[in-house]
């Protein structure tokens, strides 16, 4: 019997605060007749307790997964209240499809962003209880593709024996990810430092074409990157295009050319009697205006960036200057015989002699009435020499002019 009877109002009454599972049943008590020793009883009703959920733990085997990547997680301690279920939130808001839970563990499959997830019952008749702990996922990087290139202060051709430097630009190097360096498609069995995205490749005895690709990441580890073609410079070669003894005329323009075949850059050096001409690094030596000086034998050197040199030193260019031999009568007002201008090279031993003569003028007085006769004696460079030229020694210099020399008058 309760200590503390609940009122009864129209045959209802109501126990409060029932925190064990007991049978309830009445009787009638007080009366003044059976009832009063020994009345009878109702039926029982028995109440249970329904249990209230309390809040669990959760854990998950993996914290760190690649895009699209699954994560088991398992629920331990709490309880599951009468009628309640266990419920799974990601950032605080219910999945509106819930995962199978089997003995406390369910998978969240093809994660493709962070998030937080946890869990709580819910549905139960009492209390559902608090949340879990919450649970961060978050995505490990995948590699993507680089581009590679040659460093601005390198070059993509060297000397046999070699280096290159190399720069990694662009892509991405994946979580737990490396650079592997590849010649000719094949991953290098010694892989060069690579700092700061740069690398150099040593001893380079062959053209072979370079690649990066990330390796030992986590998630995809990309594609390749474009290759890079470096090649080995190879001795120059050389020949001559121009004709062979040329020849050009005082003041007039000459060029003379070589082929040249190699690695750039080639440093072209050209020699004039066996004398380097300054100022010539090109493939063709070309003289604007053209003197005596310029005359001679001339062969060119090219020289690549790793010091091999080719030479056309066996094989010259023979430029020869002609020069005009202009004569001048020098006064002559009667000429039997007048040699016309002509053409000699620079150099040549000039034939001028009283051979060539042929000429004769008037000697005037004062008032240019005449008084005597002139002849030609030979020629000369000064117009007013008495004395002809006759040496067999004397050599053209540029364009020379001969004057006649006049014998005594008569």
């Amino acid at each position: 019997k309760l200590s503390t009877q609940p009122t009864i109002t129209s045959n209802s009454f109501t126990i409060s605060n029932i925190s064990a599972a007991t049978s309830y049943s009445v009787k009638a008590e007080g009366g003044t007749c059976d009832n009063a020793s020994s009345p009878p009883t109702s039926n029982s009703i028995a109440i249970a307790i329904n249990q209230p959920s309390t809040t669990p733990t959760l854990a998950a085997n993996n914290t760190n997964v690649c895009s699209g990547g699954n994560v088991t997680f398992t629920i331990t301690g709490g309880a599951l209240g009468t009628g309640a279920n266990w419920a799974v939130f990601a950032g605080g808001t219910r999945l509106s499809s819930q995962p199978a839970i089997t003995n406390n563990s369910f998978t969240i499959s093809n994660i493709i962003a962070p998030n937080t997830y946890s869990v709580q019952a819910e549905n139960g008749a009492c209390i559902n209880g608090i949340a879990s702990n919450g649970v961060s996922i978050t995505l490990k990087q995948s590699s993507s593709a680089p581009t590679l290139v040659v460093a601005s202060n390198s070059s993509a051709s060297v000397c046999p024996g070699g280096s290159v430097i190399f720069t990694i630009s662009g892509g991405v190097l994946g979580t737990g990810a490396n650079w592997a360096v590849f010649a000719g498609g094949t991953r290098m069995a010694s892989q060069p430092v690579i700092s700061n995205n740069s690398f150099t490749i040593l001893n380079i005895t062959a053209a072979t074409s370079y690649t990066v690709q990330a390796e030992n990441g986590f998630c995809n580890n990309g594609n390749a990157s474009n290759p890079v073609l470096i090649s080995i410079v190879h001795p120059p070669s050389i020949s001559l295009k121009s004709i062979m003894n040329q020849s050009a005329a005082i003041n007039a323009s000459a060029s003379i050319s070589v082929s040249a075949s190699g690695t750039a850059p080639l440093v072209f050096q050209w020699y004039r009697e066996n004398q380097s001409i300054s100022n010539s690094n090109d493939s063709t030596l070309r003289i604007n205006s053209v003197t005596c000086n310029d005359q001679g034998s001339y062969y060119c050197e090219v020289t690549d960036k790793c010091g091999n040199i080719a030479s056309t030193n066996t094989t010259y260019a023979s430029l020869t200057v002609k020069c005009q031999l202009h004569y001048d009568r020098n006064g002559a007002t009667i000429v039997y015989v007048m040699t016309p201008d002509s053409v000699a090279d620079c150099g040549s031993s000039g034939a001028i002699s009283t051979a060539a003569t042929g000429g004769m003028k008037n000697v005037l007085d004062a008032n240019g009435n005449v008084i005597g006769h002139q002849n030609c004696i030979g020629w000369s460079t000064d117009p007013n020499a008495t004395t002809p030229i006759v040496s067999s020694n004397f050599y053209v210099v540029d364009n020379l002019t001969l004057y006649m020399v006049w014998g005594a008058p008569y």
